[in-house]
């Protein structure tokens, strides 16, 4: 287990220090008792100072409940550790404003119904099953932000504005996805009206 740095200076290391139990664990889950050293950048590794081929990496100890661990044990081939996934708000660019509309993406944590924005990069990882794909199930959704705002008549044509159009993903969402319009409800959220022409800096 190769530690984050190649070399570390003695007062970087804190060594020689005891766990009688129920502080650290191995990777494996296996309660860690014995001598272990610790590192200023937050390693933590068995045995009283860093031992080649020997020191293993250390983590907290968590209490798994008894059920869990029939679970992992009957369904071994179950990923039980996953990255935590990072918030995102898009950002708007030029090209997003002449196509009219962009993708956003979103995960919803089934048992709390709870929805939380996030980027392509980490829609991506869902895929990969870096994030837990247990719990949670991915939204993609395309979302108007340039365009006239409210439904227009052209003729005997009627034109849907971006309120409307954004609306309807919101309302078609939530059915399938409950408690998402809680997060997601304003429809004209990220717009941009290109009506408003701004002068040029003459300075």
């Amino acid at each position: 287990m190769a530690r984050k740095k190649l070399f570390y200076t003695k007062n970087q290391i804190t060594e020689n220090l005891y766990t009688a139990g129920s502080e650290y664990q191995l990777a494996d889950g296996t309660l860690y008792v014995g001598l272990y050293h610790v590192y200023t950048t937050g390693e933590i590794y068995t045995e009283a100072k860093w031992t080649p081929g020997k020191s293993k990496k250390l983590e907290a100890f968590v209490v798994v409940p008894e059920q869990a661990k029939t679970y992992r044990k009957n369904k071994p081939d179950i990923k039980t550790k996953f990255e935590t996934p990072e918030k995102h708000f898009p950002e708007i660019t030029t090209q997003d404003i002449q196509q009219k509309y962009i993708k956003r993406y979103f995960l919803y944590k089934i048992n709390e119904q709870q929805v939380t924005e996030i980027s392509l990069k980490q829609y991506n990882k869902w895929y990969s099953q870096e994030l837990d794909n247990n719990i949670y199930d991915t939204i993609e959704l395309i979302w108007y932000i340039s365009g006239p705002a409210f439904d227009t008549i052209d003729g005997n044509v009627k034109k849907v504005g971006v309120i409307n159009k954004n609306q309807s993903a919101i309302n078609r969402t939530n059915r399938e996805y409950p408690g998402f319009n809680q997060t997601v409800n304003n429809p004209l959220e990220l717009y941009v009206d290109t009506t408003v022409i701004v002068p040029p800096d003459i300075n």
